[in-house]
């Protein structure tokens, strides 16, 4: 029978009240839509919506059990999915929430399941609509053997939230988390498992729910699930885990209950790469722990690491290094580096990668290492001065630019050759000093003078400092500063100054800058003296010149 004829029939029968035609019609369209996906579009073209509004005047079970899946079918064509919202159907399907039939929940959870899927429009009008709080109102009530109606609560749950944080967070105010961690304990259900973990995952692309599944209980299950071989329920858990591990109180959870061990040994399966990567990013928050990385030490994780550094799997790369990055937070920790040189060179070789990720955790990692005395002379002998003066100079967020900065403070400040220092000058140090001097944090502008401080206690390089176009606006930038410490250096880095030429042609140019913050000066006297007297020998000396 063609579609427009069966249309005609529906309308026919249904005027007839002739329920066991209408019956045997609507199975055979069913039939028709299954065998044929070219027809999904045609039923709705030639006015099948309408037909199927009247037939839930006729409160047949069984009709409206097809009505239902029928719709349920025309949505898998992309096309009928806006013309089943925004026709009258759509607020009749809505209204049989109020039947106690579980199969009419099933059916009607499943069609608003598809109709969301690749459609903000419709995700949002169900939104509006407050099905998500009928849906869940279902899902809590549901026993665990009806698994065919939570598996359509659950996958409405996962295209509904699928890239839309308001309903992310929305679903886990409302439990939808609780509901959906408790169908992992069912057993023999594994499209139901693989089901709630994706679900559970995208959910857990929005960093305020992680809080949700920071529980014991909930990280054992993931834990075991991690520890199965099964290829999607092993990734989707290490990246549930991946994330909710952002989370301090899943954490310390882990910490307390003493299972860093157990997680340490994962590593021994045999992971695919994007479990890898999960699971070294893992690791990376979990060292954000003082305990946890104690543990990881002795456990030679920092070689492990380390090693991961030559890997050829960018994503492998930037992991290690995220994890690295923890691991060095204290100078006990940093000890353990000082022997690994290759792994040095491939961090200055990231300084300089146009992936910012990369190159930030790289260039922050090398600011702490380079922390230690041994390792930022390591650094200078590769070569990496060069590498992150052109950092500081290039046109890259402010947050690299800055660890780039204090790499080169420790690589100076632990420098004790006059020959390497002036090549550090001739090779533009000084923009790095004006730079940290002119920077908005006192932290920077504290290193930047100690920088010109350390320069400045030796003839030779404070020769080579002030004929090689040293800035000024740095200084002057400081003189206006109302930090103590910094006003401190500063002052004594000009008094050291005084009996060089080079130095006085240079500071010449600032005297007017000098006596203003002489006499502005309130916070310490001592820097308010040594400054004063700066300016009078300035002065002085800049008078006897015009005789």
């Amino acid at each position: 029978m063609e579609i427009n004829q069966q249309i005609i029939s529906i309308k026919k029968l249904f005027t007839e009240k002739n329920i066991t035609q209408l019956i045997s019609l609507l199975n055979q369209i069913l039939s028709q839509q299954k065998s044929n996906s070219n027809t999904l579009s045609l039923y709705v073209e030639n006015g099948l919506l309408t037909e199927m509004t009247e037939l839930f005047q006729l409160n047949s079970q069984k009709i409206t059990y097809l009505v239902l899946e029928i719709l349920g079918e025309l949505t898998f064509y992309e096309g009928n999915r806006s013309k089943i919202s925004n026709n009258q159907i759509f607020e009749h399907v809505i209204s049989l929430f109020d039947k106690n039939d579980t199969e009419i929940w099933r059916l009607i959870i499943r069609l608003f399941a598809n109709l969301c899927v690749d459609s903000d429009e419709n995700q949002e009008k169900i939104h509006q609509k407050k099905i998500i709080d009928k849906v869940l109102k279902v899902f809590q009530n549901t026993s665990t053997t009806e698994t065919n109606l939570l598996r359509s609560c659950v996958v409405f749950i996962l295209n509904m939230s699928f890239g839309n944080a308001e309903i992310q967070l929305e679903f886990g105010k409302k439990q939808a988390i609780v509901y959906l961690v408790s169908l992992l304990k069912i057993k023999n259900q594994k499209e139901l498992l693989i089901l709630s973990l994706r679900a559970l995952s995208v959910l857990m692309e929005l960093k305020e729910n992680h809080k949700y599944l920071a529980n014991i209980n909930y990280i054992l299950s993931f834990l075991e699930f991690m520890e199965n071989l099964d290829g999607e329920i092993q990734e989707l858990s290490f990246e549930i885990f991946y994330r909710i591990s952002s989370e301090e109180k899943c954490r310390l959870e882990i910490i307390n209950n003493q299972l860093i061990l157990r997680i340490l040994s994962l590593e021994k399966l045999n992971l695919s790469p994007e479990n890898l990567n999960f699971y070294y990013r893992f690791l990376a928050y979990l060292s954000l722990e003082e305990k946890a990385t104690q543990i990881m030490i002795e456990q030679n994780c920092h070689l492990i690491a380390s090693k991961l550094m030559e890997s050829q799997d960018i994503e492998i790369v930037i992991s290690s290094v995220m994890w690295l990055g923890n691991l060095i937070r204290t100078e006990q920790n940093r000890i353990h580096f000082q022997d690994f040189p290759n792994m040095i060179k491939s961090m200055i070789e990231l300084s300089s990668d146009q992936r910012i990720q990369s190159q930030y955790l790289s260039v922050s990692a090398l600011s702490w290492l380079s922390l230690n005395p041994r390792i930022a002379k390591m650094i200078s002998e590769m070569n990496g001065f060069t590498s992150l003066m052109k950092v500081i100079k290039g046109k890259y967020p402010k947050r690299v630019r800055y660890c780039a900065s204090r790499i080169i403070t420790n690589i100076v400040l632990n420098t004790e050759s006059q020959e390497k220092l002036c090549n550090f000058i001739k090779n533009q140090l000084s923009y790095a000093i004006s730079y940290l001097m002119k920077s908005e944090y006192n932290t920077l502008k504290f290193e930047g003078i100690s920088i010109l401080r350390h320069l400045t206690t030796q003839e030779t390089t404070k020769n080579c400092l002030f004929s090689n176009h040293f800035k000024l606006e740095g200084i002057k930038s400081l003189l206006h500063s109302q930090n103590n410490d910094i006003l401190d250096a500063l002052s004594e880095t000009l008094i050291s100054c005084l009996d060089n030429n080079q130095a006085k042609k240079v500071l010449f140019k600032i005297i007017d800058d000098l006596k203003d913050a002489s006499l502005s000066i309130s916070i310490n006297t001592s820097v308010e003296t040594r400054l004063q007297e700066c300016f009078k020998i300035l002065e002085l000396q800049k008078e006897e010149k015009r005789k």
